[in-house]
């Protein structure tokens, strides 16, 4: 019963997911497309605007029926005296995406012409025309009047360069627009994106608003990156790597917009690179689901290597589409609509299969559907390019990349706390370590040194009953005056009870007799204690070594320490005194380290050992006199206690 009531809500969350997605990217085709955007269009080459219309709509997109002149290069000249004589048809923007509009029998790349007659209010206005990319090189005109020029369209001296331009012009009554385009190296040819037209103050608002968000997100995707390389240095997760790598992927596609905006570029190796990012983003986000689904080796393997010679097909054919532009440009087509529903598929399939064991389940599934949606809403709604944010792949790959990194994130940050605490328990381990050699080589001194006066105690004894069985008392009394057996400074000295604390003291205790500081230690603690070890060892040992070092930098007065310790009423308190120098960095309860940037580790390690035990601690800086007292409930049932 319990595993229907899982796969139940997994399939309302599937279906309310898809309904979602779908109807949002559906939304976003009806009234975020320049091709449904609801304005008049041109009819045969002219378009007819009177101030109402300019009112209702201060900005349009240029679609419909631009007369198109394939083949040819023509200029204002060539319609001063009357039309030209040439082959001649109307074309939508995007309709084709070459300049032999759309006849198998003209070329591929090459040449053309597209000129839009307006006609606008006879009152002069100012006006403003953008230009998206075009392939690759091409000469406006408005009127009589070369108004921009990108790159060299004469085929002769053919030039490309690529960037998104906007020409504003003071307007009136009828207004020619002239484009000649050349290409010879693009996947697509001539002008591809409808151009934007309007008042100047709408197209330019639009305009800064678009490439104000195209670089919002791609401020989002480089920090992403930057944080992810961070986190995979860090913590060595292959994620945190397959991820920064996604990001850069990401922002490479998501990029080109804002790249032309800024620079005018050539074809290659931007557009192919732009290409590669997009198919390699879409190969990384199936080794990044594989990762966080723990699909298993052999599925993961195959899906791995599926869609990285996919993506390496797609980036030879992208190369080689300027020689063999046909079949090239048509396998290519079959290719990238096999990737995209391929990993829509596999991924909304991996997602599913995995959900009910995978850690991120819920997450996971839902950005992953959400991207899912947009690889097939891209192939359902082909029609459609953005007024303002980006295709449905760019959202899709955005909710993507900003979901899994809410998840990453989370696992990075939780792999990156656990190598801090595992390097913490490593140092403290060495410390205890050494804690221990130390005690032990101050035992070994201690034992060697009486085995010494043990042997040589025998040796006086045998004198000492020589000259009692002559009676030579007056050679006894010297003898005795010479040699009186006295118990030696280095005698073996306890702490306490409790062999861990006692070797944490003795250790330090032996540190301050190095350093010349008056040491005074009593730490009344039972052999067994209800507390863990390793943290008694590291309140101990950082109180201490703290008092050490405030005592070493300690110049003038008395230098010391004094440590007590006991368990009453099963409550384990410490006090510990220490001189120091009275410079003491502190805020709010936060003592800063005398020896780096930032707060005191030694402090932290003590605080937190205490707030995880429910105990209370205090940090008293007095007259040159530093005092730290603590308190921790215990659970003990030793007779100590």
């Amino acid at each position: 019963m319990k595993n229907l009531n899982s796969h139940i809500r997994l399939g309302l969350l599937i279906l309310l997911t898809v309904s979602i997605s779908f109807a949002l990217f559906g939304l976003q085709y009806r009234f975020n497309n320049k091709y449904q955007f609801r304005t008049s269009q041109p009819i045969t080459g002219v378009l007819m605007l009177d101030q109402q219309d300019l009112r209702d709509h201060p900005v349009r997109y240029l679609i419909q029926q631009w007369e198109f002149y394939p083949g040819i290069l023509l200029t204002p000249d060539d319609f001063n005296r009357k039309t030209p004589d040439t082959y001649r048809q109307y074309v939508a923007i995007g309709q084709y995406s070459g300049l032999n509009g759309g006849n198998p029998f003209l070329p591929f790349h090459g040449s053309a012409t597209y000129r839009l007659t307006l006609s606008l209010p006879e009152q002069t206005q100012p006006y403003a025309l953008e230009l998206p990319e075009i392939y690759s090189s091409y000469r406006l005109y408005i009127n009589d009047r070369l108004a921009l020029e990108m790159g060299n369209p004469d085929p002769a001296s053919y030039d490309p360069e690529i960037r998104n331009s906007i020409v504003t012009f003071d307007g009136s009554g009828t207004v020619q627009i002239l484009l000649t385009v050349t290409d010879q190296s693009g996947i697509y040819s001539g002008l591809t994106y409808p151009p934007v037209f309007g008042f100047s103050n709408n197209v330019l608002s639009l305009y800064y608003i678009q490439n104000m968000l195209h670089l919002a997100i791609f401020i989002l995707a480089f920090l992403g990156t930057a944080l992810s390389f961070y986190m995979n240095v860090r913590s060595k997760q292959r994620r945190g790597l397959l991820f920064a790598l996604l990001c850069i992927c990401f922002m490479g596609y998501t990029s080109h917009s804002l790249l032309h905006t800024i620079l005018a570029t050539t074809v290659n190796p931007w557009y192919p690179l732009e290409i590669l990012c997009f198919y390699t983003m879409l190969f990384l986000v199936i080794l990044l689901q594989n990762s966080i689904l723990s699909v298993s080796r052999k599925i993961a393997l195959l899906s791995g290597v599926i869609s990285g010679i996919v993506t390496v097909l797609i980036l030879i054919l992208i190369l080689m589409i300027t020689c063999f532009h046909v079949r090239a440009g048509e396998l290519l087509s079959v290719l990238a609509s096999l990737l995209k529903y391929g990993t829509a598929f596999y991924l909304l399939s991996m997602a599913i299969f995995t959900s009910i064991k995978a850690k991120h389940c819920p997450r996971t599934l839902v950005i992953t559907l959400i991207f899912a949606v947009s690889l097939l809403a891209d192939r359902l709604m082909p029609l459609y390019e953005p007024i303002i944010g980006g295709w449905f792949v760019e959202v899709g790959g955005t909710i993507l990349v900003f979901g899994l990194a809410v998840v990453l994130w989370k696992d990075l940050a939780y792999a990156y706390n656990f190598c801090l605490s595992f390097e913490q328990s490593q140092q403290q381990l060495k410390y205890q370590i050494a804690v221990q050699a130390e005690h032990y080589r101050q035992l070994s001194r201690q034992i060697a040194a009486s085995r010494q006066a043990s042997h040589d105690l025998r040796h006086h004894m045998r004198t000492l009953r020589s000259l009692a069985e002559k009676n030579q008392l007056d050679e006894i009394r010297k003898y005795l005056d010479t040699y009186e057996p006295t118990i030696s400074s280095s005698e073996i000295q306890t702490y306490s009870a409790n062999s861990a604390a006692d070797a944490v003291v003795s250790y330090y205790a032996s540190t301050a007799k190095e350093n010349s500081i008056s040491f005074d230690a009593l730490v009344r603690l039972p052999p067994s204690l209800d507390f863990p070890t390793d943290e008694l060892c590291a309140l101990l040992g950082n109180l201490l070594e703290n008092a050490v070092e405030a005592c070493i930098r300690q110049e003038t007065g008395k230098r010391f320490i004094y440590l007590r310790g006991q368990i009453s009423d099963q409550k384990l308190g410490i006090i510990l005194d220490n001189s120091y120098d009275g410079n003491i960095r502190y805020s709010e309860d936060h003592f800063y380290s005398s020896k780096r940037s930032g707060s005191g580790i030694g402090i932290r390690s003590v605080r937190s050992i205490v707030e995880r035990h429910h105990g209370l601690i205090s940090f008293e800086p007095k007259d040159m006199v530093f005092q730290v007292s603590l308190m921790i409930p215990l659970a003990c049932n030793n007779a100590g206690c």
